[in-house]
C-alpha cells in the first residue's frame, strides 16, 4: 500500500506541473511559451510584456484556480466521511446554493448587508448546510443515505429560487452575478490570491486534524466513542472547516458544483479511504481537474473565455448519474 502511495504521488505531482504550465501559457493572446515562463520566474523583466501577462494576470489566476479546486474537493471527502455517504458535497449538503443566495440577495441591493463578500458567503454557506442536515434529521440520529440527499435537493430547490428571484431583481447588476454564480475565473488577481492562501491553509490544518477521527468513525459512532473519539468536536470542527474551505472559494470564483462530488471519488481510485492520504490526494486531483477545465474554457471560444465552471458542471453532471446508478445497484 505504501508503494502506491508514493506512486500515485510522484504522478500526481508531475501531473500537476504540466497543468500549471498548460494553465500559464495555452490559449493566450500574446502566444505564451515556456521559455517565457521560465525567464518570468527566474529574471523578470518589467518592459517585457509577456512576461507582465505571466506575473500580473497568469499566475495569480492559477494559483488561485489550485487553491480552489483543493477545498472543494478536500470538503467533498470530509461531508463525505462523515456522513458515510458516497453522494455527499457542497452542492447537494446547501452550501453552495447558501453562498449564492445570500451573495445574490446581496448584490441586490434590496437588504443591505455589511461585512466582506467572504463573511455574507461564510454565513449563507453556514445557513444552507446546517438547514439541510437538520431537515436530514443528521443531529437526531435518525438520518439516512435517502433523506440527507433529499434534503440537500430540497434545500437547493429552495436557496436556488430565491437566489433567481434576486437576480431578477437586481437588473443593474445581474450580469455580474450570473457571470460569478456560473463559476469564471477571469478576474481573479494576487488580492484574490492573499486572502484565499491563508483561509485555506487554515482550512487544511482543520481538515488534517479530523482525518483520523473520521476513519473512526467509518467504524460507528459507538465504537469510534470507545476508541476515544469526540464525535461531538469531530463532527463541529468537519462542518466548520467544509464552510470555511467552500465559502473563501465560492466568495471569489462562484459555487463550483461537482467537483466536491466527484474528485474523492477519484482519489479512492488511488489511495483507498483512509483520510489521512485520501485528503492530500483529493487536493492535488482536484487541482489538476480544474487547472484542465479552466485552461479547456479558454480554448471553447477562443480568444474570448467560457466559464470553467460550465465545463465542470457538464462532465460532473455525467458524474454524477454514474454515482447515483453505482450506489443503488450495491
Amino acid at each position: 500500500m505504501m508503494h502506491r502511495i508514493i506512486l500515485s504521488s510522484i504522478l500526481l505531482s508531475a501531473f500537476l506541473c504540466v497543468c500549471l504550465v498548460f494553465s500559464l501559457t495555452l490559449f493566450s493572446g500574446f502566444n505564451l511559451q515556456w521559455i517565457d515562463l521560465v525567464g518570468t520566474l527566474i529574471s523578470y523583466n518589467e518592459s517585457n510584456i509577456k512576461h507582465q501577462v505571466l506575473l500580473d494576470i497568469r499566475l495569480p489566476r492559477t494559483l488561485c484556480v489550485v487553491l480552489i479546486g483543493a477545498n472543494i474537493s478536500i470538503t467533498g471527502a470530509i461531508l463525505q466521511g462523515i456522513t458515510r455517504n458516497p453522494l455527499a458535497s457542497p452542492t447537494l449538503f446547501g452550501v453552495n446554493a447558501g453562498c449564492a443566495a445570500i451573495m445574490a440577495i446581496s448584490s441586490s441591493g434590496f437588504f443591505h448587508f455589511g461585512g466582506a463578500p467572504f463573511l455574507l458567503s461564510a454565513v449563507g454557506g453556514f445557513f444552507g448546510g446546517l438547514l439541510t442536515l437538520m431537515v436530514g434529521g443528521f443531529f437526531s440520529r435518525k438520518d439516512s443515505m435517502l433523506k440527507i440527499v433529499l434534503a440537500g435537493i430540497a434545500v437547493n430547490g429552495l436557496l436556488v429560487s430565491i437566489t433567481r428571484a434576486f437576480i431578477i431583481i437586481s437588473d443593474e447588476s445581474s450580469y455580474g452575478l450570473m457571470k460569478w454564480l456560473v463559476g469564471s475565473f477571469s478576474n481573479l488577481n494576487w488580492g484574490h490570491w492573499d486572502l484565499l492562501w491563508q483561509l485555506s491553509m487554515l482550512g487544511y490544518l482543520g481538515a488534517l486534524l479530523v482525518a483520523k477521527n473520521i476513519n473512526l468513525l467509518a467504524l460507528g459512532e459507538d465504537a469510534a466513542l470507545k476508541l476515544g473519539v469526540n464525535v461531538s468536536a469531530t463532527y463541529v470542527i468537519a462542518f466548520l472547516t467544509s464552510l470555511l474551505l467552500v465559502a473563501v472559494s465560492t466568495s471569489i470564483a462562484g459555487p463550483i458544483a461537482f467537483l466536491g462530488l466527484i474528485i474523492p471519488h477519484i482519489a479512492r481510485c488511488f489511495v483507498g479511504e483512509n483520510q489521512l492520504t485520501l485528503i492530500p490526494v483529493c487536493a492535488f486531483v482536484g487541482a489538476c481537474s480544474l487547472l484542465l477545465a479552466d485552461t479547456f474554457s479558454r480554448l471553447v471560444q477562443f480568444p474570448a473565455e467560457t466559464p470553467a465552471g460550465i465545463l465542470v458542471a457538464l462532465v460532473g453532471g455525467v458524474g454524477f448519474l454514474g454515482l447515483v446508478f453505482g450506489v443503488k445497484a450495491k
